[in-house]
């Protein structure tokens, strides 16, 4: 959040910080605190897809997403879909648990799919992220698909 600038927001979407005891949330506030010029921080208690839902009817517009959802290949998709609605050209999204086959397939899925409007971006920082950039935006044909 100390990276943003002034008039930013970062929103969290998480439904389980009780499960948490909300752990997060009040490190958060902590951290906020030792800040006095803090940028805003909004916590939505929603899935990401509800959430993303949500502000996309609200037409907002960003710049950066870290997605680290459901980790179901359905929930990423549903989530990639909404995120790509949402971000900007030039936006940037990363993509976390590269271990896991669902978010392999999501990223072979964006690979076959998505190549006019998502770049794939060779990560020298983490083994365990991926690094995407919305170059343009999705101007597929209704029926297009690509197995992947």
């Amino acid at each position: 959040m100390s990276a943003l600038p002034q008039n930013a927001t970062h929103i969290a979407m998480d439904p389980f910080q009780p499960a948490y005891a909300t752990d997060g949330l009040r490190s958060v506030a902590s951290l906020a605190k030792m800040a006095a010029d803090s940028p805003r921080f909004v916590h939505v208690n929603e899935t990401a897809a509800l959430a993303l839902a949500w502000l996309g009817k609200q037409r907002q517009c960003f710049d950066f997403f870290f997605m680290d959802d459901g980790h179901k290949l359905d929930d990423n998709i549903i989530e990639l879909k909404l995120v790509s609605q949402l971000l900007a050209i030039g936006g940037v999204l990363l993509l976390h648990d590269l271990w896991m086959p669902s978010v392999q397939k999501t990223i072979s899925f964006i690979r076959t799919n998505l190549q006019d409007s998502l770049q794939l971006i060779p990560n020298g920082i983490s083994g365990n992220i991926q690094i995407v950039v919305k170059k343009a935006p999705d101007l597929r044909k209704w029926n297009h698909y690509h197995n992947f």
